[in-house]
């Protein structure tokens, strides 16, 4: 993995974010179970689509997000580990995200780093946000140590 040359860790945030990883990716985390619409073809070829949430949904996050203090990435994120959750079977989902490079487009890899959140059965939305964000956050402290 190519080395971000202005991001220098001293000693001691080198071995906090390694043992941050370490314990993080220790999780034995169960495949989620999907039914499957399609036949696999065995192509794993990347696929890019459009679209737009309705007006509705829209306004709904932009209130949500204001009212909880949250950036949109941490909603959305949150939803997307409920579906993966409640269509997978599994209560612990890992998101690959991409790391905060702070618009430098220099980096000529698309690093991710995972997000492992917990999505118990009986947690509310509000509940599963603050986790979220923590998590993510977490991750983002940490995402500089090579994974």
């Amino acid at each position: 993995m190519p080395v971000d040359e202005n991001i220098v860790l001293s000693l001691e945030d080198f071995e906090a974010a390694r043992l941050f990883w370490m314990e993080v990716l220790s999780k034995e985390i169960p495949a989620p179970r999907f039914p499957n619409d399609f036949p696999d073809e065995g192509d794993l070829q990347w696929r890019e689509f459009d679209f737009a949430f309705p007006d509705a949904l829209s306004q709904r996050l932009e209130a949500v997000t204001k009212e909880r203090e949250l950036l949109l990435f941490v909603v959305l994120l949150a939803g997307v580990e409920i579906v993966l959750s409640r269509y997978g079977g599994v209560e612990e989902t890992l998101v690959g995200t991409p790391m905060l490079t702070g618009g430098d487009a220099s980096y000529d890899y698309n690093p991710l780093i995972p997000v492992i959140s917990t999505v118990a059965a009986g947690a509310t939305f509000k509940e599963l946000l603050r986790q979220t964000r923590q998590a993510a956050l977490d991750c983002y402290n940490h995402q500089h140590y090579p994974i």
